[in-house]
């Protein structure tokens, strides 16, 4: 699985309204609560973010390829 993520970490409280959007770029879903909030370690340290179900990993030893991108998050839906 490779997921493109922004390269900032992005907590449920960020989003604006009761919906957010799945952070992963190739994906975007939108999203309502139980948030699932996936955390990754990436060379530059540690990265939070909120993803779908069909993006997050099942579990924290899954392999995921992670394509860090300068693209902002996507707080609101498109």
């Amino acid at each position: 699985m490779t997921l493109r993520l922004p390269n900032r970490s992005v907590r449920p409280e960020e989003f604006t309204g009761s919906a957010g959007v799945c952070q992963n770029l190739n994906c975007l879903a939108p999203l309502e609560p139980p948030w699932i909030v996936a955390t990754f370690e990436v060379p530059s340290g540690r990265l939070e973010t909120v993803l779908c179900c069909n993006c997050a990993p099942e579990h924290e030893k899954a392999f995921v390829q992670i394509q860090l991108v300068e693209d902002p998050p996507v707080l609101e839906l498109p």
